[in-house]
């Protein structure tokens, strides 16, 4: 327990706001992305990330250490641009959606930084106390500057707030009985000080007292120290307060008080990653407004946009109540009519708290479990039948008692799979019954089912296959030129050699390839589309003279060096004993994490595709290399979906596709129902790559591997080369 006189005050309310009822709570952070991300809250204490985890605003540059609060009825947001620059951006919205703002220059540049800056409106002034961290005398010192519309600041109206005479960053200040109360983090990392607590009965910058008297009491002792970031929240309708504390490279911890003298440790559940946050209460329209804006994957906003519809809701969207028993039941169990009236009932998912990313409504820690749900669909709704199956470990689920899915292994999420054909066809309006048997070996257990419609806009699968039977067993490469360092050398006016190009992919014709994937790279693209497209041509053409069709890539999120945006121009020099130092991805990461950018995306993607939409020598359009890797996450899925929109838009005579090549499941439910053929990625020896295949089969469309060989992992030409040709992939 810790002591202070401390004493807060409500979260700012004014004006007709202050008249509507707050029902929740909504947090403002930076993330991995470096941007604003939100999540919300009905507790304060156990927060949900917005739009699936991935930032809900592109301010166009670096956003660190957000402070979004309420002011009448507008909202400010404040942020610096990075680590060090003298500038902070300041942004205002109605709706927390839709921002209007910009760069404000504070301190002249040898100040170096603006950081953490955040702002006390001050109701009887009208001002806005604005303040931040900039270098004075060698350490961060706090600066202030005031403003009544944010339109005068300048860098020589800046000041000095008060100077510790040691590093101070992350002042954040609220009022309560006429004295106003900082909560800050003095010392650098090597003082491991915390958060302190200083007081002054003003806030003028001459006349302030929160230097006075050293650097603060010692409010938020966390256990992992250094804390900082310090943000506080008062519970709506309560005289309690929660005050936030962000530890290095940690989650963030949080204190709890009722008086402002006693601080007790709270347990809070923030949303992985989250860094520096703020906090403020919420109205129920708002909140329903940025549910709609920002669904959760598994909210009915989120699926309602991509045209999908939920018949049976696994427990993260509403947990449902099912029978089940853990004792081996008669043969017949899974039978429509089977009487299961004997058998224990509990609320969906199945498993053991531990087991992480669960939603578990009924503890089962036995070597089995056998499952039934009767449920009720009021109409068939079309498109493709797909079941969300979280399972640890083997499963088989049955619907109307015939066999719909068996699995193996085990998932850290809800995986998309498709119903067997057979099944799907026992979908009727009215009752229907699912049933499911887990087994469970070892470590983490975890099941829960759900079942869900997908309005499919791709290619049948019979025409899929109708294409496929086509084609001879596909057999090819990656393509890079060795004079290149990367694709975005490869395609380079210097660089490219259609001398070179010809003798490498007559070895290839030679050897027996009849087909080859090659990236190509927005950024020259963009520089001079007429001049690529001449480029590409003129490749298409020396791979037709050679027997070899190609699938060309757009994008490709791949980053093996220390280049994430690429520039047009001369590449790298190969770094001897570096793998790949110069490699490029396409677009960069910059422009995927920036949704203004996407419009330039759209007309690269479309210019493409039409030009090339009903030439022979194009095999597949793969639009997207690995998306999410390089670091991006949950930041490239929008892309994704994007880039399938547009080449649809196009309609080219070829078939598209994106490679699966990882386990995330919010990325592979968008391949797995927009691709016209399955492609992916397997580095694993034969014995796995034979699941794999086993897996991806029941999607029922033509299989194309575009990455394998890693002899070092198993993957070699004499192993899983063989298990190709006998399952014709």
């Amino acid at each position: 327990m810790i002591t202070s006189p401390l004493l807060l005050c409500a979260a700012l309310s004014t004006g007709a706001e202050a008249q509507e009822v707050h029902t929740a709570y909504l947090m403002a952070y930076f993330g991995p992305q470096e941007q604003l991300y939100y999540a919300w809250s009905r507790d304060a204490r156990r927060w949900t990330a917005l739009n699936g985890g991935r930032p809900v605003f592109d301010a166009g540059v670096r956003l660190r250490d957000p402070f979004v609060q309420r002011v009448g009825d507008r909202f400010h947001l404040v942020h610096t641009k990075g680590w060090d620059h003298p500038t902070l951006y300041h942004w205002e919205s109605t709706d927390l959606i839709d921002w209007e703002g910009g760069p404000i220059d504070v301190v002249p540049p040898d100040r170096v930084r603006a950081w953490a800056p955040e702002f006390f409106y001050e109701e009887s002034s009208g001002l806005f106390h604005v303040f931040w961290a900039s270098i004075h005398d060698g350490h961060n010192t706090m600066h202030v500057v005031t403003t009544r519309d944010w339109s005068d600041i300048t860098p020589d109206r800046s000041r000095i707030f008060y100077d510790l005479g040691i590093h101070d960053i992350d002042l954040t200040i609220v009022e309560h009985d006429g004295r106003y109360y900082g909560f800050h983090k003095p010392g650098g990392v090597e003082d491991v000080m915390g958060n302190r607590l200083s007081t002054s009965l003003t806030l003028d910058a001459v006349t302030n007292t929160f230097g006075a008297g050293g650097p603060g009491a010692v409010v938020l002792e966390g256990e992992v120290k250094p804390t900082e970031g310090p943000e506080l929240i008062e519970l709506i309708g309560e005289e309690r307060w929660y005050v936030y504390g962000d530890p290095f490279n940690s989650p963030m911890q949080a204190w709890e008080t009722t008086d402002f003298v006693e601080f007790d440790r709270i347990d809070v559940e923030t949303v992985p990653g989250s860094k520096h946050c703020s906090m403020l209460s919420i109205t129920e329209a708002e909140l329903e407004r940025l549910l709609e804006e920002y669904p959760d994957p598994h909210s009915p906003a989120y699926e309602r946009q991509r045209g999908i519809t939920t018949l049976l809701p696994h427990a993260k969207k509403a947990p449902g109540e099912w029978r089940y028993t853990t004792s081996e039941p008669t043969a017949d169990w899974f039978e429509r009519g089977f009487d299961d009236s004997e058998w224990a009932s509990g609320k969906g998912g199945f498993g053991t708290p531990e087991t992480p990313n669960t939603a578990v409504g009924t503890l089962w820690n036995t070597p089995e479990i056998w499952l039934r749900r009767a449920f009720v669909v009021d109409e068939r709704v079309p498109g493709g039948l797909y079941l969300e199956l979280h399972h640890d470990e083997d499963s088989t689920v049955f619907l109307n008692g015939v066999e719909a899915a068996s699995v193996t292994s085990y998932t850290t999420d809800f995986a998309l799979v498709p119903l067997r054909e057979e099944a799907a066809a026992t979908l009727k309006p009215g009752e229907n019954v699912i049933a499911l048997h887990c087994r469970q070996t070892t470590g983490g257990q975890y099941v829960d089912v759900g079942l869900i419609a997908v309005q499919e806009q791709r290619w049948s699968r019979e025409r899929a296959w109708e294409w496929y039977r086509d084609q001879p067993w596909p057999c090819g490469f990656n393509y890079v030129p060795a004079n290149a360092i990367s694709y975005t050398e490869m395609w380079m006016p210097y660089a490219f050699d259609a001398a070179l190009i010809d003798e490498e992919l007559a070895l290839a014709e030679e050897i027996g390839f009849n087909c080859l994937r090659v990236v190509l790279p927005f950024v020259v693209w963009e520089h001079d589309p007429e001049a690529f497209e001449e480029r590409l041509r003129a490749f298409l053409e020396i791979c037709d003279a050679h027997g070899l069709k190609v699938m060309p890539t757009l994008f490709d999120d791949c980053a093996f060096g220390p280049i994430t945006d690429p520039v047009y121009g001369e590449q790298p020099a190969v770094v001897e004993g570096w793998y790949a130092n110069g490699w490029t991805p396409s677009p960069g990461h910059d422009l995927v994490r920036r949704a203004s950018t996407w419009p330039r995306l759209e007309e690269y993607v479309k210019s493409v595709l039409t030009a090339f939409a009903d030439d022979p020598r194009v095999w597949v359009w793969d639009l997207y290399n690995e998306p999410t890797n390089g670091g991006l996450g949950a930041a490239s899925v929008p892309l994704v979906e994007s880039v399938f929109r547009w080449a649809r838009e196009v309609d080219p005579s070829q078939p598209l596709t994106v490679g699966q090549f990882n386990g995330f499941e919010e990325l592979n439910r968008v391949i797995f129902t927009h691709s016209d053929v399955i492609t992916f990625h397997d580095y694993g020896p034969a014995g796995a790559l034979r699941r794999h295949l086993e897996r991806l089969e029941a999607y029922g469309r033509p299989l194309i591997n575009t990455e394998w060989l890693t002899r070092g992992r198993g993957s070699g030409v004499a192993t899983c080369l063989p298990v190709f040709a006998e399952a014709g992939v």
